[in-house]
């Protein structure tokens, strides 16, 4: 196997030219307040592994300005209070959010003294003038590039798609991170790791950018398609086992690994109706406990779920991370909250503590 170049680590590091070192773990993570609560609660062993990419984004469709009464309103607030300033993190902007909205939670960001390496995409090249003008390009920039949809096809080069991101941003790869972007992989791909090598194989210089990592997820759009209700399933996890085959793979480097944590990459409904569910990550699946329609007593609802949590054999034991102390407490019968803000909150704490520590493992 060739031996990569190794990846950057922004951990501690707020300067032009953030230190190169360990393989890193990317969790994509949408601005909400559960993923943010996980983010707060991470260990710092976590800290010094991962950079979070967090993507901002709302539970309805994007708006023309920005309500006082929107989480928008108080983005820069909520991301300070989960990222401290001596944290570099990617920061993306929803395909659909317009521009002058960009920019106001731009400055919000920056009020805040927060340290980001903006993220842009070939669908939204025309913001790369905004970025340079409010942000710069000092830090860099991560280019996230989809590979969905695209890995029927032999011969793919992604070549040109880059260069002109990359033309249009800081022209030198080497101050430049890559971001491929699997999406959602059922559990039925319909594709296999070697079509994601053949893919990766055309981007030339590989090794030349700053860092490069893979992302996906199995955790669909909607729970009904995977798991009826009242019912624990496995979801096994694609996303991790095709990650380590293209790590097996002769690629002109290593990747890091990124996902989307216990979410899908496509932002909640939001509204009524909702049905109980703790989202729970292992090495090999991803355990879902699926219950009914939550009412507004119906907090042993989720006293259950947990129960059924913490009896399976993948539970990592209460003092693994924060989110497995408060399933763990509810396993045993406290009140259990409601609102799907908490339990997303509780897996994904689990889920950064596990991958961090699975990549570290790899080095």
């Amino acid at each position: 196997m060739n031996r990569s170049p190794t990846q950057t680590s922004f951990y501690g590091a707020v300067r032009a030219d953030p230190l190169r070192g360990r393989l890193l773990y990317y969790p994509i993570l949408q601005s909400l307040p559960g993923e943010l609560e996980a983010l707060g609660h991470a260990s710092a062993t976590a800290w010094g592994r991962m950079t979070p990419v967090i993507e901002v984004t709302t539970l309805g469709g994007d708006p023309m300005t920005i309500s006082p009464h929107s989480p928008l309103a108080r983005l820069g607030k909520s991301l300070a209070e989960s990222i401290t300033p001596e944290h570099l993190f990617f920061l993306s902007f929803h395909e659909r959010m317009r521009g002058r909205v960009i920019e106001k939670l731009l400055d919000q960001c920056l009020a805040y003294g927060l340290a980001f390496v903006p993220v842009i995409s070939l669908q939204t090249l025309e913001r790369a003038d905004l970025l340079r003008r409010k942000v710069g390009f000092d830090r860099g920039v991560c280019i996230r590039m989809r590979l969905a949809g695209r890995l029927h096809q032999t011969g793919l080069s992604l070549g040109d798609q880059l260069e002109r991101v990359l033309d249009a941003t800081v022209g030198d790869a080497g101050t430049a991170d890559l971001l491929f972007d699997l999406g959602y992989l059922s559990q039925s791909p319909g594709f296999r790791p070697e079509h994601v090598i053949r893919a990766l194989e055309q981007v030339t210089s590989l090794e030349r950018w700053r860092s490069a990592a893979i992302a996906g997820t199995v955790i669909p759009e909607t729970l009904s398609a995977v798991a009826e209700q009242d019912h624990v399933v496995r979801l096994d996890r694609h996303d991790w086992s095709y990650y380590l085959s293209v790590r097996r793979s002769s690629l002109a480097r290593q990747l890091s690994f990124a996902d989307y944590a216990v979410q899908n990459p496509e932002r909640p409904a939001g509204g009524r109706g909702a049905m109980a569910n703790i989202r729970y990550t292992t090495r090999e699946a991803v355990i879902i406990a699926r219950g009914h329609k939550v009412t507004a007593a119906d907090h042993a609802q989720y006293n259950e779920l947990s129960r059924q949590i913490v009896d399976d054999e993948g539970f990592s034991g209460k003092d693994y991370s924060w989110g497995d102390q408060e399933i763990a407490r509810f396993a045993m019968g406290d009140r259990a909250p409601l609102w799907q803000d908490h339990w997303r909150a509780y897996g994904t704490s689990h889920h950064l503590e596990l991958m961090t520590e699975e990549v570290a493992s790899l080095e």
